[in-house]
């Protein structure tokens, strides 16, 4: 698994952020190859609401593989908290 992460202040609670992941899951039997990874990359824009000590995150990403057929490439998300 790897996280990459770029974060831009932008002002204020808001930040601008460029990330790219990659991962997967394996078997103990399967082997280890760079091809069978899954990525993705975009831009997420972060809220932190003090009051409420959690940021509201906007996500926006490109996905280079899809585990679905009708799946797309793109992915727009809305969550609450961090990623860990």
């Amino acid at each position: 698994m790897l996280n990459l992460e770029y974060i831009v202040p932008l002002g204020g609670p808001l930040y601008g952020i460029l990330f790219y992941d990659a991962g997967n899951a394996l078997l103990r039997s399967e082997k280890f190859s760079p091809k069978n990874m899954f990525t993705s990359a975009g831009l997420e824009v972060r809220v932190f609401v003090p009051a409420l000590r959690v940021p509201f995150r906007l996500i926006f990403a490109y996905n280079n593989r899809k585990i679905y057929l009708d799946d797309s490439n793109f992915a727009f998300r809305f969550a609450v908290g961090t990623t860990f």
